[in-house]
């Protein structure tokens, strides 16, 4: 893949490398993955930053590593599997991608983690935290919740992304004014939905794999749900699941649409970190 989104990704990548930022492969039962990691020394625990479904490399996480000097202790961004420097895995369904993620990070995490997971990183942090200790969730837009059969049916065949023009509306729908230059990636978009391994992993999505309100119940971790009003990729059905089932502190921030850390990077950071310093009752 040659596109604009591709050579955004090398170029946030290099951008990485000169900031001090490390890459390293990490070895699992499931699989390798590739992550981000800085020691940025600050008082706040470890965090960690979990992306999206077909969006590129964690090397999105960028300008959160630098901001996070002296504020977190170590800041770890994996790749998922499929995406960036991770291969697929051998079965490419989100069961066996939440336990990969998990194994990478019992790998790479020394104290329970300040989460950040966005979309489908939110769901891979809602599992991270049923199965090991976090200090604190922060969930934007998260994947995982079970829908009724014809709605699920509908959000996985869009998902598909079938020609540009079903691309461009997927554009049109995160954000509340989409910018103008979306329209010039929609086929990069398109193309990165159409890989074999993303479109097994969208494929294979049942309510089976969404999580139960019984599970949901063992969550533990203080909780913040961000769901933007300007959101419309997601049925609003999900967020009224997350709000029935979910143990949470619910924020709605108007102008805010699916994926915070992009279109409002100032106002995410901010809220994480006082998230942060709620949590653990120490200052950023």
């Amino acid at each position: 893949m040659h596109g604009t989104l591709d050579a955004l990704d090398r170029g946030l990548h290099a951008l990485a490398g000169l900031s001090g930022v490390t890459t390293h492969a990490v070895h699992t039962p499931f699989g390798s993955i590739r992550a981000y990691e800085a020691r940025t020394g600050g008082p706040l625990p470890t965090l960690v930053l979990l992306h999206g479904l077909a969006a590129g490399t964690a090397a999105q996480y960028v300008p959160f590593f630098l901001a996070a000097r002296g504020v977190f202790r170590r800041v770890i961004a994996p790749d998922l599997p499929g995406h960036g420097g991770s291969p697929p895995l051998r079965v490419m369904n989100t069961p066996a991608l939440y336990e990969s993620v998990v194994a990478a990070l019992d790998a790479l995490v020394d104290e329970p983690p300040i989460v950040y997971g966005n979309s489908l990183g939110g769901a891979v942090a809602v599992a991270y935290g049923l199965s090991r200790h976090a200090r604190g969730l922060f969930l934007t837009s998260p994947a995982g919740t079970p829908l009724p059969d014809d709605l699920l049916r509908s959000l996985l065949e869009r998902m598909l992304l079938r020609d540009d023009d079903a691309a461009a509306v997927l554009l049109a729908e995160l954000q509340e004014r989409p910018p103008v230059w979306a329209r010039f990636i929609a086929s990069d978009v398109r193309a990165r939905f159409s890989q074999p391994h993303i479109r097994a992993l969208v494929t294979s999505v049942t309510n089976e794999h969404g999580f139960t309100p019984a599970a949901l119940r063992g969550l533990d971790a203080p909780t913040l749900l961000v769901w933007g009003l300007a959101d419309r990729l997601f049925p609003p059905e999900m967020f009224a699941y997350w709000r029935a089932h979910l143990t949470a502190t619910i924020e709605r921030p108007a102008g805010v649409g699916h994926v915070p850390h992009v279109e409002a990077p100032l106002w995410t950071w901010r809220r994480l970190v006082r998230f942060a310093e709620e949590v653990t009752g120490t200052r950023g």
